[in-house]
């Protein structure tokens, strides 16, 4: 899971309180595990209820083929956008729905909990993403974006 990428890929998070932007280049899951972490710890500290979203790009400037992630303590949500702009998002097949979730990127976009899946999974799929290989089929893709 940690294998590096051929090509640096952009990520950005945005701290809870003042909106600022973080951005680095990334090129191992593991950074953007570390990330995703340090975005979690920066919302505890903040006393902030919303979830951190994470903006992954293959380039700085490249939005299309990209992933978001929201990030709770034991489950992620991944959110694909192709190059045609579409979007898919993670399902997880034993959530049983629930409550929307605030997940906090530039703006605040409410997600249903069913698509959050196992973060051990997210990550796994984050890492055949950085690969070059697509959606991993696990993570469950689906158009579906608004149904709770």
């Amino acid at each position: 899971m940690e294998g590096a990428v051929t090509a640096e890929q952009y990520l950005r998070f945005w701290h809870p309180t003042t909106n600022r932007e973080t951005g680095l280049e990334v090129s191992q899951v593991g950074q953007v595990v570390a990330a995703a972490e340090k975005a979690l710890e920066l919302y505890r500290e903040a006393g902030v209820e919303d979830f951190p979203g994470l903006s992954l790009w293959r380039g700085k400037d490249i939005p299309e083929d990209s992933l978001n992630i929201g990030v709770s303590l034991d489950s992620w949500v991944l959110i694909h956008t192709n190059e045609d702009f579409w979007q898919t998002v993670t399902r997880s097949t034993d959530h049983p729905g629930g409550p929307l979730r605030r997940v906090i990127f530039d703006d605040s976009l409410e997600i249903s909990a069913r698509c959050f899946i196992d973060r051990d999974l997210a990550i796994e799929a984050i890492a055949h993403w950085l690969n070059g290989n697509g959606l991993l089929d696990a993570a469950n893709f689906s158009e579906d974006l608004d149904s709770e």
